[in-house]
Formats: structure tokens, C-alpha cells, sequence
């Protein structure tokens, strides 16, 4: 049975708008684009009369809970999750328990993903043996395995040597190297952006340098390897300086920040809330404003979630001691709708940044087309709601963004042309 998406908006490339086209699935690819296409007999027949049909998007990296932390998010929960955001893949961190530094645990990771269904898991493998500073990982036998980069996870490789070791090797395997640039010499025990705020709360702070540094030290190993550079959780306008400064001399690398991070700022905290206590912490409004023109002009590539769900017995502390984090992954394209209807984004900027640029990065580019695997996402550009953090799919409930009111909602997710999500409103 196939599967007809009817009269949507659909992002067909080189189209300057969206046009009101048909998509024709079957066999788990796109079939046919074009208008007032023909149901064989048992085809499903889905009015997307003014919605918009897009290229499903990837997160670049989610901490999915499994193996080892099922009491903050397991991969059905997972799933569910961010099949109803509009997600079909989703790329798991490395700091799993155990560490995914093994050709055994990609392999756990991928065969529980097959047993859950849904949205499909692409491991991050860890850069190093146990994310520690001594040795690398096999990174060999992971990507055969199936691991779709080489990645840091929150933690930053102080020493050079082995950094720059770890940027070759990868490249030997066109591994990309993902890293979270934060120096933790630099930003020492502090909880939030360190400003004039964060003193008057009496709160530790972390300079925008702990980044910055760390930033500038990669970019120079990966001119210096020709390695694949993805730069992720960047929150300050000093790195998108210094993303810009590296593309125009030439150095391969993608930049990316969160959703929270486009739309939240220090303020945020100035109640002690520990839901807004985040990883990295939330900064000022104009390192937020700096990042959306970012986005909008290509400088950062990709936007992801920056789903890092924690459970309530972590959360429930005073500000210093709560854990950082919270659960976004139904709730970043709805955020990026947000920005679209401000006028700060475009709509195919904003969906290239969540879908095509991250399978760029990770040289997993697909595109909507006839003969395309069907991976899709239907959403309502102008439905409002307001975000309840109990009606979330996620198992941990924390979102800084409850109570918001956003714009835009995905009605249907389709994932190798099955339906895996389906709204239950009208």
C-alpha cells in the first residue's frame, strides 16, 4: 500500500516557494512530485491542504538514554519523541554507560534502534577510550560498525597532541571529528554565563572564552589535518567569528548550536529555576541574536535540539547543584516555525539547518525528490500552542519553554515511507 501526501506545500529544491503539489509513496520511496497525482486502489490518501511537506529532519546529537541512563529517556520514549517533532534519525552521544568506544556497543546501540522501530539511532562513536586524554578509540572498527562520526561528547581533549592525533586518525576513515568546544580550566565550577547578571545572583560563572578558546584550537588542528570539523553547542557571538573567519580561509568545518540557545538568554535563570540551568549555559541577548543571524546566513549550519532530558530526582536541587539539561526534541521545529513567523529565519533555511545540513555534515545528503528514500515531515506553519510539559512524550518532563506559546506543528512523520507519527488533533 502506498501512501499519497495531497496538495501540501511541499520544499522542492530550486523552488523559490513552497508549491501545492502531490507526493506519490510507495515502497518506502518517493514515487512521483507533481499535481493531481493518481491513488491506485488501497493507497492512503493524507489532505495536506495547507500544510507545508518537508524533508524529515536529523539531530546531530541527542542524548538518547540508552544503554545505561533508561531512568532519564529510553529509546521508545526516545522515539516517540521525536517522531511527533518531525524527526526520523536522530545521533546518539557517546557517554552512554558504557562509553561507546567499541565496536560492541555501536552494535548494541543500532540492534536496540532495529528492535524499538521508528526513528532510526546513528551512534557517535567516542574520539577516545573512554572519552579519557590517553588513547584513541579503534575508529576503524567503528564506523564499520556503523558509527557516523567521531565525537568528544560534553567533554573537550585539553591536551593538543592527542587531539590532533584523534583528527587525523579519523580523517583516515572520513570520520568526521565532532567536538563541544568548552575548556573546563576556563570555565571552572561556574553554573551560568559569567556577567554582571550572574554576580548580582551570586551564581559562578563561565566566560564566553572557556568557548572561544577551545574553539580556536580545534579550528587550527583541523586546517592543520584537513580533518571534518563539526563544532556543536557554539552559544556566543565570539564563535561565530570564528566560524566565519575559518570558512572564508578555508577550513572544513560545519558549525551548530540549539534551539534553546536561539531563543533563550541569561535572563532565563535570574529566578534560580534549575529547569533553566543548561549545557552550555544560556548567555547574553546578544550572543542569542548573534547566533539566529548566524543561522539565517548560513555561518552556523545546523540546528539541533540539544535534547539532553534529565530525570526529576536531578533537576529537584538549588540552582548549583541541579543537573544542566532538559528535553527539546518535540519542541525544536516548532521553535524554529517560531522564528520563521518573526521574520528572523526563512522556511527553507530553517529546515535545511535541522535536515539537509546535518546529512551534509555527516555525507548522508538526501534530498526531496522522485526516487528519494520517503523521509518526510507534514507540518501546520500557522497552528499555535502552547507548550505542557506533561503531554510530552519524552521521559523526563524539564523544558525551560513550558508555558511558551509557539507557532507551527508537525501533523504527520514519515519515515521510509512509513507513517510513524500521526497527530491526534483536527
Amino acid at each position: 500500500m502506498g501512501v499519497i501526501l495531497r496538495g501540501g506545500r511541499v520544499l522542492v529544491p530550486a523552488r523559490a516557494e513552497p508549491a501545492p503539489l502531490d507526493v506519490a509513496v510507495q515502497d518506502g520511496l518517493i514515487q512521483a512530485i507533481g499535481a493531481d497525482l493518481k491513488a491506485d486502489d488501497g493507497d492512503r490518501v493524507i489532505d495536506c491542504s495547507g500544510l507545508v511537506v518537508a524533508p524529515a529532519l536529523v539531530d546531530l546529537y541527542t542524548r538518547v538514554g540508552e544503554p545505561g541512563f533508561e531512568f532519564r529517556e529510553d529509546l521508545a520514549t526516545l522515539s516517540a519523541a521525536a517522531a511527533a517533532g518531525g524527526f526520523v534519525a536522530v545521533c546518539s552521544a557517546p557517554d552512554s554507560k558504557p562509553i561507546n568506544d567499541t565496536k560492541a556497543v555501536t552494535e548494541l546501540i543500532l540492534s536496540r534502534a532495529r528492535e524499538v522501530g521508528g526513528v532510526e539511532v546513528w551512534p557517535l562513536a567516542a574520539l577516545t577510550e573512554q572519552l579519557g586524554d590517553d588513547n584513541l578509540s579503534e575508529l576503524g572498527e567503528l564506523a564499520e560498525a556503523g558509527a557516523v562520526a567521531a565525537s568528544t561528547g560534553r567533554r573537550w581533549l585539553a591536551g593538543g597532541g592527542i587531539a590532533r592525533r584523534g583528527f587525523e586518525y579519523a580523517r583516515t576513515f572520513d570520520l568526521p571529528v565532532m567536538v563541544t568546544p568548552y575548556d573546563r580550566s576556563v570555565a571552572g565550577n561556574g553554573v551560568v554565563h559569567e556577567s554582571a547578571l550572574a554576580t548580582r545572583l551570586g551564581l559562578r560563572g563561565v566566560p564566553v572564552a572557556a568557548e572561544s578558546a577551545a574553539l580556536a584550537r580545534d579550528l587550527e588542528l583541523a586546517e592543520l589535518t584537513g580533518a571534518r570539523l563539526i563544532a556543536t553547542h557554539l552559544s556566543s557571538a565570539r564563535a561565530v567569528g570564528l566560524i566565519r573567519e575559518a570558512k572564508a580561509r578555508g577550513v572544513g568545518v560545519v558549525g551548530a548550536t540549539t534551539v534553546h540557545l536561539l531563543v533563550l538568554d541569561e535572563s532565563a535563570v535570574a529566578g534560580y529555576d534549575p529547569v533553566a540551568k543548561l549545557w552550555p549555559p544560556l548567555r547574553s541577548g546578544a550572543d542569542r541574536d548573534a547566533l539566529v543571524a548566524a543561522v539565517a546566513d548560513g555561518t552556523i549550519d545546523c540546528v539541533f535540539a540539544g535534547h539532553d532530558p534529565q530525570a526529576v530526582v536531578d533537576k529537584d536541587h538549588e540552582f548549583d547543584d541541579a543537573a544542566p539539561g532538559a528535553s527539546s526534541i518535540e519542541l525544536a521545529l516548532a521553535v524554529l516555525l517560531d522564528l520563521v513567523a518573526a521574520g528572523k529565519l526563512t522556511l527553507d533555511r530553517a529546515i535545511d539547518a535541522a535536515s539537509g545540513a546535518p546529512r551534509r555534515a555527516l555525507a548522508r545528503s538526501q534530498a526531496l525528490e522522485a526516487g528519494a528514500r520517503a523521509d518526510l515531515c507534514v507540518f501546520d506553519p500557522e497552528r499555535e500552542w502552547t507548550v505542557e510539559p506533561a503531554r510530552m512524550r519524552s521521559r523526563s518532563k524539564s523544558t525551560p519553554l513550558a508555558g511558551r506559546r509557539l507557532r507551527g506543528q508537525v501533523r504527520w512523520t514519515v519515515a521510509a515511507g512509513e507513517v510513524i507519527y500521526e497527530a491526534k488533533h483536527d
